[in-house]
């Protein structure tokens, strides 16, 4: 039986009401302290991948263009073709001897740098042995280069196979196309990350990267075999200097609408650059893979529509999309990779004119990194 003392010395270990309420307090105080270090600590972690993301895909773009003496494309843009338009071979027959060009033109420069990036695989297929299988490998398989870690896990779109392009010398679209393949959706892996489009949609000119429009197609589109495919650039074009110019960047998002149909971020990485007749959200719908710094005014056009614009911080709201526009989920301003591969921060305060500077590859215009960074 426990003596007198030794019950003395049991009741007092126990804690009193104020002392359990003084020691939670303390507790909480310290995660209060510490919770802000540790998001720190996190964001710096998930800025040095986005980072890396960025100069391994700008690597890939020096040995894509060492290679094939051209830079990657946009893909193929037609203002009346369905959302997207993945490879509708292995071989697609878009290419041959320069000036043609590199072959897989149809599919965007994300498609394109695959086997740059260690996805020779999905680049052909994935394993896939037919059309059907061989796009929803490569659609809908994520790829963690194409995605910021500050904005979370990878990102997967269920679109409408009636929104994929057909191969032009196949009737119809959707269903019609994939033979007796019971499904009529198909999920599409998206990215962070989009090309620098220049000034303004279409403008084949001031953009990092060329259009492969049907304009600069001689011949029939649906003949997939063009003679010549004019002005596919290299780095030669680049005449502000590489290390003067914007290859490609984190997109503005809106991070309420992440997973849905967002105008400008739901056709997946591997998308060539479209325009959708029809709209999404409201808003006339293009492809995530590309953005733009907006027109800059001129004598002829001093109130251009596509107005200038820096890059933004993300968003919530209940409805909008990014509006081709640039931008971060990082604090500061937006990380993009430069022509002569390094990557660097963009302020979100940074003068339009200096962004769009930037963004065009020939604009003449003399910029330090002290006017952006």
């Amino acid at each position: 039986m426990p003596s007198l003392v030794s019950r003395k010395r049991l009741a007092r270990r126990a804690f009193t009401l104020i002392e359990l309420l003084v020691v939670i307090s303390i507790i909480g105080l310290l995660i209060g302290l510490t919770l802000p270090a540790v998001q720190k600590i996190r964001e710096a972690a998930n800025r040095l991948s986005c980072t890396n993301n960025l100069k391994q895909l700008g690597l890939a773009v020096h040995n894509y263009e060492s290679n094939m003496n051209v830079l990657p494309t946009y893909g193929y843009y037609d203002p009346n073709a369905p959302t997207v338009n993945y490879p509708s071979t292995f071989d697609d027959g878009l290419g041959g001897l320069n000036p043609q060009g590199p072959k897989q033109q149809l599919a965007g420069w994300g498609y394109q740098l695959l086997p740059y990036i260690e996805q020779e695989p999905l680049w052909r297929g994935g394993g896939g042995t037919d059309r059907t299988s061989a796009i929803y490998n490569i659609a809908g398989t994520p790829n963690r280069m194409f995605r910021c870690p500050s904005r979370g896990s990878a990102r997967i779109f269920t679109l409408p196979l009636t929104q994929v392009y057909p191969q032009p010398n196949n009737p119809g679209t959707g269903l019609p196309l994939w033979g007796s393949a019971p499904q009529n959706q198909i999920g599409v892996a998206q990215t962070d990350y989009a090309a620098n489009g220049g000034e303004f949609p279409g403008d084949n000119a001031a953009g990092a990267f060329s259009y492969i429009t049907q304009n600069n197609i001689q011949g029939p589109p649906a003949s997939m075999n063009p003679p010549v495919r004019p002005n596919l650039k290299t780095f030669a074009s680049y005449k502000d200097g590489q290390s003067n110019t914007v290859v490609i960047g984190e997109k503005l998002i809106n991070r309420s609408q992440v997973g849905q149909a967002q105008a400008d971020d739901f056709t997946g990485y591997a998308a060539s650059y479209q325009v959708q007749p029809s709209a999404v959200n409201g808003a006339v719908a293009t492809s995530g893979t590309v953005r733009w710094c907006g027109q800059a005014p001129t004598a002829l056009n001093p109130n251009p529509t596509f107005v200038l614009r820096a890059p933004q911080p993300d968003y919530s709201a209940p409805t909008g999309d990014g509006g081709g526009a640039f931008g971060s989920s990082h604090p500061g301003g937006v990380l993009f990779v430069f022509g002569d591969g390094s990557v660097r921060r963009v302020t979100f305060g940074v003068d339009k004119g200096v962004f769009w500077k930037i963004c065009n590859i020939s604009d003449g215009g003399a910029v330090s990194d002290s006017d952006y960074e």
